[in-house]
């Protein structure tokens, strides 16, 4: 117990982070990309088609042991990038199709007839009506970002780890931090010995998850009674 609340400042940092980084590229490229043509419409389309042509996880798993990742100083830092990367695309295609059929609306086309710039119809027209849905799938994603990691740690995916030499021409790779997604590493050797280990780690994933998708539904609800 002591081992998971010491981890969750570097478990919510991870999960946040990650989801942090999918926004700030995929919202932007999705709003760009509203109109259905030109450049960005391409990247969209085909970051999406990329990645939702294999599981994420596998996504993941390959992105992960990528040879320069294995043993990087900054492993950490590449590993929430990378982690990131993989479903902006379906974050900006959402993004994309919304905006698009914002696009059509009344008071859209209209602050197109009185002369606003690109940007002045995003800051006023395109963003407070987006709002309230991107909020809502950002803490949904988080719940994503969550059981990914998770997923992850199952298979003994770390991470953080560092290589720790054990002999001359031998070495073993080690977890470096106290994240959740972790201690699930040792799963298949604390089952049977100490089985409090994994069902604790995964007992708290699962309640982060369930948590971040009460938030999301509850901001929705919210959301909607405003609005009516």
């Amino acid at each position: 117990m002591s081992m998971i609340v010491m981890g969750t400042k570097d478990t919510m940092l991870i999960i946040f982070w990650i989801t942090i980084i999918r926004y700030l590229i995929a919202v932007p490229l999705g709003m760009l990309a509203s109109s259905n043509k030109g450049t960005a419409h391409y990247i969209v389309n085909g970051w999406n088609q990329l990645f939702s042509a294999i599981p994420t996880l596998f996504s993941a798993i390959i992105l992960m042991n990528l040879p320069f990742l294995i043993f990087s100083e900054s492993r950490l830092e590449w590993s929430i990038v990378l982690l990131a990367i993989i479903e902006i695309g379906r974050v900006a295609t959402v993004v994309q199709q919304q905006a698009h059929t914002l696009s059509k609306r009344l008071f859209v086309e209209a602050g197109v007839t009185l002369g606003f710039s690109p940007f002045q119809n995003y800051r006023r027209n395109y963003i407070p009506n987006l709002l309230p849905e991107l909020v809502v799938m950002f803490f949904t994603d988080l719940g994503r970002a969550a059981l990914l990691i998770g997923q992850l740690g199952m298979l003994s995916i770390f991470i953080s780890q560092a290589w720790v030499q054990t002999g001359f021409t031998r070495g073993v790779i080690q977890n470096t931090s106290l994240n959740w997604a972790t201690l699930l590493g040792s799963t298949r050797v604390d089952l049977l010995t100490a089985p409090w280990i994994p069902l604790f780690s995964a007992g708290a994933i699962t309640l982060a998850i369930i948590t971040f998708n009460m938030l999301g539904e509850g901001l929705r609800k919210v959301f909607d009674r405003r609005i009516s």
